[in-house]
């Protein structure tokens, strides 16, 4: 339990809930807490986030049994920022405006790159078969003619949401050291007859991704990517795309995209050692034998953070793929 070192220091999360609980000193193993009386105007907490497809609809998003697993530890509601850039995310956390991030893998280094002293790191993401990356498979329907990734130009391609690190950032890189550029892909839109240059067919998960490259009339892509794991879990035959069902032989795997490392969650340096310490233990131990907080997210623990994965040149060019060129001043 982590009430007292939590929520004796200034708010800094993001998901909004009832506070509730009282009571005198609690002992816990050989760590004294206390539950604090809860007060109508006690800050919130704020968690920040990358993704922000749950916008209209947050209490139908993924994290939200961890939001509410947090809130209810720390006794104090808790509030989702979604939709925030790495810099946004740096920033905020440096002036203590966000307590917690949920950072992707292919984020956390430009978040280290822009404000390496804004934030601790304190667990990154375990999957349920126990790996700490993921892969994505960029795949075409069976029956289709294309074959290789270089046949790919001028055809379109479903990528995941915007900023997705498999299902958009590894997929761009895997493209590219095919030899396909995004330039190269037909970006129109509706069968061509809204030619919005320059525009991606961004799709909300991997699942409609999987459905636009079986059918569709306008709206058909001719490939897209889904990610290894979930790939592997499609049967080897049987699924109906119509009934929102997959199989593998539906699909024609083209190529794989570089590993990419899971998300990491970080905490505010302003928060002190003792709450960032409470919160690391409370998300590696205590949420070890609680999946049902972590299932809707694709996980099935936290693990201590490493460095390493993080820092290598393969996840440098990937980022690199889709983050633009720093603009450049003319010559005097």
């Amino acid at each position: 339990m982590l009430h007292s070192r939590v929520l004796g220091v200034p708010a800094l999360l993001a998901c909004a809930m009832a506070v509730g609980g009282c009571g005198e000193p609690l002992h816990v193993g050989t760590r004294a807490q206390y539950l604090l009386q809860p007060k109508a105007d006690l800050d919130p907490l704020r968690l920040g986030r990358m993704v922000d497809i749950f916008r209209l609809l947050p209490e139908a998003a993924p994290y939200v049994p961890l939001r509410d697993a947090i809130s209810r530890e720390t006794r104090r509601p808790v509030e989702v920022f979604e939709g925030l850039n790495p810099y946004q995310l740096s920033y905020k956390l440096s002036q203590g405006r966000l307590h917690y991030a949920i950072v992707w893998g292919t984020d956390y280094p430009r978040i280290a790159e822009a404000g390496p002293d804004a934030f601790e790191p304190l667990a990154v993401s375990v999957f349920p078969d126990g790996g700490r990356t993921c892969r994505g498979l960029i795949v075409t329907e069976a029956q289709s003619k294309i074959t290789t990734l270089d046949e790919l130009k001028g055809k379109r391609f479903a990528f995941g949401p915007k900023g997705d690190p498999v299902l958009h950032v590894a997929a761009v890189a895997a493209l590219k050291a095919g030899g396909v550029e995004l330039k190269d892909l037909n970006l129109g839109s509706w069968g061509g007859m809204l030619p919005l240059q320059h525009r991606l067919e961004h799709h909300i998960n991997e699942k409609e991704t999987a459905k636009a490259v079986l059918i569709g009339v306008l709206d058909k892509a001719d490939a897209g990517v889904v990610t290894e794991r979930t790939y592997n879990a499609w049967p080897k035959t049987g699924g109906s795309a119509v009934l929102g069902t997959y199989s593998q032989d539906q699909f024609r795997v083209l190529g794989t995209t570089d590993a990419v490392p899971g998300p990491v969650v970080v905490a505010s340096a302003r928060l002190g050692a003792e709450a960032i310490d409470a919160m690391r233990e409370f998300l590696i131990e205590e949420l070890r034998d609680r999946p049902e907080v972590l299932k809707p997210m694709g996980w099935s623990a936290f693990a201590a953070f490493e460095p390493e994965p993080y820092q290598t040149q393969a996840l440098k060019d990937m980022i690199a793929a889709v983050t633009p060129p720093p603009a450049t001043q003319p010559a005097p």
